[in-house]
């Protein structure tokens, strides 16, 4: 709420400057607001400045896109009801489609690059060579949980997720004793050695290495910031050496989703957005096979104890839970015949039995791990007891919005998708 004697104007203009998006709610009313049509204004001309900043229409009722807005794809929402369909669609808008991801063919490469303005330039159009040959370009981000909690292994642990290292060194006349250079990124290059991971470096004129890092280099590629990268056969060597070398990841980071499975339409629902949210793969427990070596619940077991985050819904389903336990007793009990092993298995579902086994391997592996239910509130099991902080969601939509508030504090900075929007 804007105090008073704000001036409006001011105010929403550094408004908008703040925030990475703008909905934009379509109506026959907001068509007729000035207010709206001001809003709007200053958000497009933000954009043009600032190309990353997102403008998601949302067209609530039948009516005819304002022309300005017609180049946009915008979401539509008939009724003016929030569905499951349309907020999986509007939490989508705010991240890219990552196809390599959905596919599991990603190349993970990280990106020691610099966050200065001044220094972008450079680093934009290096990245951007390496991004065209398939590569996706992970980075560390200030607005990471971990960053903010000063956590000493992030970096290195998001590191040793990826196949190789690109590192775009900038000339800093005033760190004469890191070689002129940035010291962190000289600490990523050596995290990267730490795993024996293959790296290339591009650094500006004048960047003085130690042998350490230039030693054991695919490629040291010196460049003055002004050159022409895109037909520079050493950039091009480099881009070849990291394409031949990279290494399948030595601790892959993913997501293992664990639930029950009566709502495959959700489940997948689920999947998508926390891929979308969080850059990572998001594994399901019921499409393992057997791999021979390993039965499907070992299988499972191992996917736990190496996944970068388990998200579990430990919901029950008390109606189902009181079905079945007077249909097991009605035909099984009473009668002394043998109970239907389809019943004990719809029962151990309805129970959250297998997720609940699922979160305690991760516990035990010392797997982050974080918890949703449904509605109604009740004690978690005794060697749950301990956390407080589980979410209850209502309905479908409800479940969506938390599993957002859950995953995205462990999303991956995804430079490709910066560099597109970028261009």
């Amino acid at each position: 709420m804007l105090p008073g004697g704000a001036n409006f104007i001011n105010e929403l203009s550094d408004a908008i400057t703040q925030c990475r998006s703008m909905i934009i709610m379509l109506s026959e009313a907001s068509l007729r607001s000035q207010w709206v049509s001001r809003e709007v204004d200053f958000a497009m001309n933000h954009q043009v400045k600032f190309p990353n900043f997102k403008l998601i229409p949302v067209v609530v009722g039948d009516i005819e896109v304002p022309g300005f807005l017609q180049t946009i794809n915008y979401l539509k929402m008939p009724n003016g009801e929030l569905t499951l369909e349309f907020c999986e669609g509007l939490l989508q808008a705010f991240y890219p489609r990552d196809i390599s991801l959905h596919q599991g063919t990603n190349r993970d490469l990280y990106a020691s690059v610099s966050w200065r303005p001044d220094e972008a330039d450079f680093t934009n159009a290096v990245c951007q060579l390496f991004a065209r040959e398939n590569f996706r370009l992970v980075g560390d981000s200030k607005d990471q949980r971990s960053f903010m909690k000063g956590d000493p292994h992030r970096v290195e642990t998001i590191i040793s997720s990826c196949g190789g290292l690109l590192a775009v060194l900038p000339y800093r006349e005033d760190s004469p004793a890191d070689g002129y250079t940035s010291p962190y990124m000289l600490a990523e290059i050596a995290f990267t050695q730490k795993y024996e991971l293959p790296y290339v470096v591009v650094a500006e004129t004048n960047v003085v290495l130690p042998e350490a890092v230039t030693k054991n280099a695919l490629r040291v590629v010196p460049m003055s910031p002004t050159a022409d990268l895109t037909q520079n056969p050493a950039i091009m060597d480099a881009i070849d050496g990291l394409d031949q070398n990279w290494k399948p990841p030595i601790h892959p980071h993913y997501i293992f989703y664990s639930t029950s499975f009566d709502d495959a339409t959700r489940v997948q629902t689920v999947r998508k957005l926390t891929q979308s949210i969080t850059g990572l793969r998001c594994m399901i427990g019921n499409e393992l096979e057997d791999e021979g070596a390993f039965s499907i619940p070992q299988s499972i077991v191992n996917l736990i104890k190496n996944a970068f985050l388990v998200l579990a819904d430990i919901s029950w389903s008390e109606p189902n839970i009181r079905s079945l336990v007077e249909s097991i007793y009605n035909t099984s009990i009473k009668s002394n015949a043998v109970i239907d092993t389809q019943h004990v298995k719809r029962l151990a579902d309805a129970l959250a039995i297998n997720t609940l086994i699922e979160v305690g391997a991760a516990r035990g592996s010392d797997v982050q791990y974080r918890l949703l239910a449904s509605y109604p509130r009740r004690s978690p099991p005794f060697m749950l007891g301990d956390r407080k902080d589980i979410p209850y969601y209502k309905d479908a939509v409800e479940m969506l919005g938390i599993i957002h508030k859950l995953v995205y504090p462990f999303r991956r900075r995804i430079l490709n998708h910066e560099l597109r929007q970028g261009r």
